[in-house]
């Protein structure tokens, strides 16, 4: 991936300016094939919509985050949260807190390890 947009999308991030966030990602999500990094950009989008309270659309780039078929644990575990964390903005809090016990469940093991914790 292109540092200097990763660098500039991380700056927009940090100064609230969390549209054009969306935007910098979007332009570099179009011009990666790798999945994991599309999963990586995905993963920030979802995030730029739920701190926004953009809920439709968070929940339409999980979708898109679904479909791929993610290899680095890191990328998945960081994927694997944004559904739990959904829920609970969207108000459905016991599907929510299931969501996040399974997702405990499944990685309990890796959970234990520094990099992961």
């Amino acid at each position: 991936m292109d540092s200097a947009h990763l660098e500039r999308i991380a700056e927009l991030r940090n100064s609230g300016r969390l549209e054009e966030a969306i935007q910098e990602s979007q332009i570099l999500l179009a011009e990666t094939t790798d999945a994991n990094e599309k999963a990586s950009l995905l993963t920030g989008i979802h995030a730029f919509y739920c701190t926004l309270g953009s809920l439709v659309e968070a929940r339409q780039t999980l979708v898109q985050l679904q479909h791929l078929e993610i290899s680095d644990l890191r990328v998945r575990l960081n994927v694997d949260f944004c559904e739990p964390t959904l829920l609970i903005q969207e108000g459905r809090n016991e599907e929510g807190i299931s969501a996040f016990a399974v997702m405990l469940n499944q990685y309990c093991e890796n959970l234990k390890e520094p990099q992961f914790s």
